[in-house]
């Protein structure tokens, strides 16, 4: 599945994954995007999982 910014829904279900983090979700989104048609949905989940710890405590500084 291809995640583009177009789907609210599943935006809104990354969003609760990041932590509350829109900018998180969309970092993700831009660096797994694979030319102009949007992101495969796995390595975005994997991105923000994997990124989520950093981007809060970047958050909070």
């Amino acid at each position: 599945m291809l995640v583009t910014m177009k789907s609210t829904e599943l935006i809104d279900k990354l969003v609760t994954i990041a932590d509350g983090n829109i900018d998180l979700v969309q970092e993700a989104i831009r660096v797994c995007a694979e030319g102009g048609s949007g992101a495969d949905l796995k390595k975005v989940v994997e991105y923000i999982v994997s990124n989520r710890h950093a981007a809060r405590a970047k958050q909070v500084a």
